[in-house]
Order: structure tokens, then sequence, then C-alpha cells
């Protein structure tokens, strides 16, 4: 089944370019896992009167992230925030998905929001 773990609400409303970096690793993840997309980092524009669960979750896409083979932690590129979610007030979770047999094994070690507009100043 799915596992979700979700962030307290995140106020991005004095945020222009918001990013997110996450430090995982991941081990025991076949490339059967990797097909099926089997971890993921979402994003959700929060709503006071709807449980995180039923948010509206937009995957963000990651490319530098742990071979899934070791316990070496790697450090996400800054995923960038969808824009009609900059400004406000999100959410983010981390889905895992196990299946029957080996499962990977996930572990978030941190998660760091960004203001790119605010880099460099």
């Amino acid at each position: 089944g799915t596992q979700l773990l979700f962030s307290n609400v995140i106020d991005l409303t004095s945020n222009k370019e918001a990013t997110i970096q996450v430090s995982h690793t991941i081990n025991f993840y076949k490339e059967e896992f990797k097909a099926q997309n089997d971890v993921k980092i979402l994003v959700a524009l929060d709503q006071e009167s709807v449980e995180a669960k039923d948010l509206t979750w937009e995957v963000l896409d990651f490319q530098q992230g742990p071979n899934g083979s070791d316990w070496n932690v790697y450090t996400t590129e800054d995923l960038p925030i969808p824009a009609n979610m900059q400004g406000k007030k999100i959410r983010v979770a981390f889905s895992h998905t196990s299946r029957e047999g080996s499962t990977p094994v996930w572990q978030i070690l941190s998660a760091n929001i960004k203001d790119q507009s605010l880099i460099g100043e």
C-alpha cells in the first residue's frame, strides 16, 4: 500500500520563487520500483477545511537522487514549487508505495524551502 508523510502548512506568502530541496536516501530500490515511481515528493495548495490526504497533489520530479542500492545520502536539485502555489500556503508530502516481496526503504533527512528570488541579493 501507499504511505504518506505530510508536512505542516508552509506559508509561502512572502516568497516569489520558492523551491524545495530534499536530502534523502533510498535502499533496496529495484528497477521495477523505479519504473512504477514508488517514491514521490508531492506538493499541494493548503485548504483549511480539507484533510491533507484529500488535497490535490502534484508530483515534483527529481533527477538528482539516490541510486537505490546503498545508504548514501543524496540531495535533490532545487525543485520549483509550481507557479500556481507561489505566494500561498502549501503542504508537502512524501509518498512511498510498498509492494509484495521486497520494498524500498526511503529515509528523508531534511527538506528545505528556499526563495530563489533572494539568493544573490
